[in-house]
């Protein structure tokens, strides 16, 4: 026997990031896509976190929520924008973070919800010295 199919009316994706280089803005994104024929409301909470290696939160960087209406098979976006200046300072070990999604179709009291890790990557250092390096020897003098 088949499953019955699905008789959710909104279809909701959170769009992934792997990783972001230290100092970018990033944006939590949902993409979402009204099947039915009427209008739908939906209310949305969009956040981003730093996280420990372990996966549990450390700071809370940024939340939005709010009330919209979606109109009948239509495609929205929502979109949380983050910027340098409001996650650098709450980056813990590894830079880890964490965006979370959740929405409620109020008329329909569905409710989706996604979560997503990605990693905030460093600059590499190199580091060059002039002239030849002596094993146990002072390279300055």
């Amino acid at each position: 026997m088949l499953p019955t199919k699905s008789r959710e009316e909104i279809d909701f994706e959170l769009v992934n990031l792997d990783v972001v280089n230290l100092g970018e803005t990033f944006s939590v994104t949902v993409n979402i896509h009204n099947r039915s024929d009427k209008e739908k409301t939906v209310q949305a909470v969009l956040s981003a976190a730093s996280i420990f290696y372990t996966g549990i939160k450390a700071h809370v960087v940024k939340k939005a929520t709010g009330d919209f209406k979606v109109a009948p098979k239509a495609k929205e976006m929502l979109r949380l924008t983050v910027k340098p200046e409001e996650y650098v300072d709450k980056l813990v070990e590894y830079c880890n973070m964490k965006i979370y999604a959740i929405a409620t179709v109020v008329e329909t009291n569905e409710t989706w919800g996604e979560e997503d890790d990605f990693q905030v990557l460093k600059p590499n250092l190199d580091i060059k010295v002039p002239g030849k390096w002596i094993l146990t020897h002072d390279l300055f003098a």
